[in-house]
């Protein structure tokens, strides 16, 4: 009970973020036709939230399988490199654990755990589970009821900003620190805005891989930007 309720208290600005978001989701899945079950299933086998709103948005565009694969593994892949940092933390744990933890590790997850978990030395197992579980279910949770509110005859234009006023706000914190890691955010804006300028509404796929490219070439800088900042605090 001492690991749930820590968890739980961890997962409280989650909870405020995750039902919000997921709300947005689920109304842009009810608003486009679809039942609410499929905003649930979506949520519940994918668990990327802005890869679940550009899935809503590629769908609604009839976009193809492949074109919605490759969307898929450029804005998700990160979730990839999460999950390496922590194999060696779950080793011992036991393979439907480790199945429902690696499925349940998003950004939001991931940082919580890497400031309290990953360098305990103690076993977190319950703990990290709950933690994972409780943002989880968060999630399917605030879809669910997005879509039930979509099917509703109210007005919900600007609901589809949700998710970019989200990334909106975590630019303009990046931009604002004094030392390199600033550039991380101004590759991703500027790679952003020429490709919408060159390919207009089919900008985003170039505009991911770009950065990536740019980020893996500087990466260096960034890291050295980030650990000065570190000292200096």
């Amino acid at each position: 009970m001492k690991d749930f309720k820590l968890a739980f208290k961890r997962s409280v600005p989650v909870l405020i973020e995750y039902i919000v978001l997921g709300i947005g989701f689920g109304v842009i899945m009810a608003t486009n036709g679809y039942h609410f079950l499929y905003s649930s299933f979506a949520s519940l086998m994918i668990f990327a939230g802005a890869g679940e709103y550009v899935l809503a948005d590629l769908i609604s565009q009839s976009a193809t399988l492949l074109t919605i694969f490759f969307m898929s593994i450029l804005i998700n892949i990160r979730y990839a490199f999460y999950g390496l940092s922590f194999i060696k933390h779950t080793a011992s744990w036991k393979w439907y654990e480790k199945a429902l933890f690696f499925m349940a590790l998003p950004d939001e997850t991931y940082s919580i755990l890497v400031a309290n978990s990953l360098p305990s030395r103690e076993d977190t197992r319950k703990h990290d589970l709950w933690l994972a579980g409780l943002n989880y279910s968060y999630w399917i949770i605030g879809s669910t009821l997005g879509a039930l509110l979509g099917s509703l005859p109210l007005d919900f234009t600007g609901v589809d900003f949700i998710m970019t006023a989200l990334f909106v706000v975590i630019l303009v914190d990046q931009l604002r620190k004094k030392e390199n890691p600033r550039l991380a955010g101004l590759i991703g804006s500027l790679c952003a805005l020429i490709s919408y300028l060159i390919f207009k509404s089919n900008f985003i796929f170039p505009a991911i891989a770009s950065s990536i490219l740019l980020l893996f070439i500087f990466r260096r800088k960034i890291e050295s930007g980030m650990r000065k900042e570190a000292i200096d605090e």
